[in-house]
C-alpha cells in the first residue's frame, strides 16, 4: 500500500470529522431508546 501524503491525510481527516459531526447532530435530534 502506497504512503498517504500529507495532503491526503489532511483531507481524510476532515472528511472523517465531518461525518463524526453529522453523525452527532443526527444523534442529538432523534431520541435514542426511549
Amino acid at each position: 500500500t502506497p504512503e498517504l501524503s500529507a495532503e491526503e491525510k489532511k483531507q481524510r481527516l476532515k472528511k472523517a470529522d465531518a461525518i463524526r459531526k453529522m453523525l452527532s447532530e443526527t444523534t442529538v435530534t432523534t431520541p435514542e431508546g426511549d
